[in-house]
């Protein structure tokens, strides 16, 4: 389950309007019938804000998917945030920013050689 999934730019521009916290907060009540405590909000305000900055480099696609509590399958744990997709001329980013910006692992997916 993933209660907000958006693109790069839809996330930037619930930010920008500061209505990012009410989002995720509207989507869990409707999807997952939780309601959100203060403390949880004010965190999410604080690190989406942070997160936006570094999603502003215009070296980031547009496309680029946003996924807020990610609910990992057959488990009680969730990703806070899960950001996904590819660069379109298949550079990447630099993963050391990426590293000092999110305290996860970052995975690189990549197609399949036809010839295996």
């Amino acid at each position: 389950m993933i209660i907000y999934l958006e693109t790069r730019e839809v996330f930037l521009e619930h930010v920008r309007r500061n209505r990012i916290e009410e989002e995720v907060g509207e989507r869990l009540k409707a999807i997952a019938g939780r309601r959100v405590s203060p403390s949880k909000v004010r965190a999410w305000r604080n690190s989406f804000q942070y997160v936006s900055q570094f999603l502003l480099d215009p070296k980031i696609p547009a496309a680029l998917g946003v996924a807020i509590e990610y609910q990992i399958p057959n488990t009680s744990r969730r990703i806070d945030l899960l950001l996904s997709g590819r660069s379109p001329d298949d550079s990447h980013l630099d993963q050391r920013s990426l590293s000092q910006l999110f305290h996860y692992l970052i995975v690189s997916v990549h197609k399949r050689p036809t010839n295996i």
